[in-house]
C-alpha cells in the first residue's frame, strides 16, 4: 500500500528533505534547475543514506536507479542501484511513481510529498516526507531526479499531517 499527497510549497516537516532542498537551491543559483554535472553526493554525505538518484531514459519512458541509499535498502529490504523501474516494481507501482516523475518532467519543478508506504509484507507501514528535485543537462532537459525520503520514526513526523486514504488523498494531480 502506498498513498501520498503532493505539495508544491517547500514547508518541510523534516530535516533531510529540507537539506536536499537547500542544496538544490544553492546549486541552481537562481536558475530553473541545477545542472546534473553540479551534483556531488559527497556534499550530501550526511543525508546520502536517504537519497535516491534516478536517470531519465528518453523522454521519461523509463528511469534507471543510479543510486539507492542504504537507509532505503534497510527499510524497503532491497537494493535498486543499477536497476530500471520495470525490472523490479510491478506495473501498478510503476504507474504511481511515474505520476511524480511525469509532473517533474512536465513542469521542471521540484515536488514535496507526504505519504504512507508499506515496505514489504513482513515490515511495518510508515509515514514519510519526500522531496523530489529535477536536474538538467546543458540543453535544459530534465535528465535526473534526485529524491530524499525521511520516514516517521527517524524524523517523528506529526501523524496529523499525513493523508488518510478514506479522505480521498491521491498521489498527485496532472499539471495540465
Amino acid at each position: 500500500m502506498h498513498y501520498a499527497k503532493a505539495f508544491e510549497d517547500l514547508e518541510f516537516l523534516t530535516e533531510r528533505p529540507r537539506r536536499l532542498c537547500a542544496y538544490w537551491e544553492e546549486k541552481r543559483s537562481g536558475q530553473g534547475a541545477p545542472n546534473k554535472r553540479d551534483l556531488d553526493l559527497m556534499e550530501l554525505y550526511e543525508i546520502a543514506p536517504n537519497l535516491m538518484v534516478r536517470d531519465v531514459i528518453g523522454d521519461g519512458e523509463e528511469y534507471w536507479t543510479r543510486y539507492w541509499g542504504s537507509q532505503l535498502s534497510a527499510l524497503f529490504g532491497y537494493e535498486l542501484t543499477g536497476k530500471l523501474m520495470r525490472e523490479f516494481y510491478p506495473p501498478d507501482a510503476v504507474a504511481v511513481i511515474r505520476q511524480t516523475y511525469d509532473y517533474i518532467l512536465k513542469t521542471g519543478n521540484p515536488l514535496r510529498l507526504i505519504g504512507h508506504v508499506g515496505f514489504s509484507d513482513d515490515k511495518e507501514h510508515r509515514n514519510y516526507e519526500a522531496f523530489h528535485t529535477p536536474w538538467i543537462d546543458e540543453d535544459g532537459a530534465v535528465v535526473q531526479i534526485v529524491s530524499c525520503y525521511e520516514f516517521k520514526g527517524g524524523g517523528q513526523i506529526p501523524v496529523d499531517e499525513f493523508p488518510n486514504p478514506a479522505d480521498g488523498w491521491k498521489l498527485i494531480r496532472d499539471p495540465d
